[in-house]
């Protein structure tokens, strides 16, 4: 008998949805990431998009604790590798969250602009 390994509709889909909120989190973060300095015409943009890429990244990262603690299906127990694999997982975000953040922080002092926060 020869298994199909083929991979559902529900995965695929899951997989691309995935994929697709990562690539708009990492649109999000790129001019906070590859910029040296800012200039005061484009703070609050970058500000702006640098807050919903580290809440996005908030929501992955409670995921990632909810699937590691909680797993879904608890009759069967989950392999050792997926669980080293999603524990390296969320370190990874924590990371990016604490870099990016750093990242804000770092320009908020060097700005000498005092209407960073002002709306």
């Amino acid at each position: 008998m020869v298994k199909s390994h083929r991979i559902s509709a529900k995965k695929t889909f899951d997989i691309t949805l995935f994929v697709i909120v990562w690539t708009f989190t990492i649109w999000l973060l790129y001019p906070i990431l590859t910029t040296s300095s800012l200039e005061s015409w484009n703070v609050k943009t970058f500000f702006y998009r640098t807050v919903i890429g580290i809440a996005i990244m908030l929501v992955f990262f409670g995921k990632t604790i909810f699937d590691l603690f909680f797993p879904l299906d608890s009759s069967k127990s989950e392999s050792l590798l997926q669980t080293i694999f999603l524990t390296i997982y969320g370190l990874l975000v924590v990371t990016g969250i604490l870099y990016v953040a750093g990242r804000l922080v770092i320009f908020y002092f060097a700005s000498s602009n005092a209407e960073f926060f002002s709306m």
